[in-house]
């Protein structure tokens, strides 16, 4: 049996988890999960990125990449008891000001539990 997350839930039982990236923006998007009790835990560039290549051995669950515009993709992962952090680590370059744009420090991550 399956169960779907969505952002409000904080809590979820074990097992098959439906994960729906439903894009209602204009730009695109990406979901990546790994396990950790905070999004402020993860190793990052000043809370710019996450520097997925620093995560904790086994931390790295896995991720729904490039979800268009008004689009949306469905990924099902079997999950274990334990935190987790579902986060979009999309960064762009502003091509007039330099700045850099971060999807991950503008707030787009999520922690919930599977118990």
């Amino acid at each position: 049996m399956s169960s779907s997350w969505n952002p409000t839930l904080r809590r979820l039982a074990r097992g098959e988890v439906e994960i729906v990236g439903d894009n209602k923006g204009g730009e695109t998007h990406e979901l990546v999960m790994v396990k950790s009790a905070d999004a402020a835990e993860l190793p990052s560039t000043r809370m710019v990125a996450v520097v997925e290549d620093e995560l904790s051995e086994g931390a790295f669950v896995g991720e729904i990449e490039d979800i268009e515009a008004q689009s949306s993709k469905v990924v099902t992962f079997d999950l274990e008891a334990g935190d987790y952090v579902l986060f979009c680590n999309i960064t762009e370059e502003d091509q007039d000001s330099g700045e850099i744009e971060s999807h991950f420090a503008e707030g787009m991550h999520a922690s919930f539990t599977v118990e």
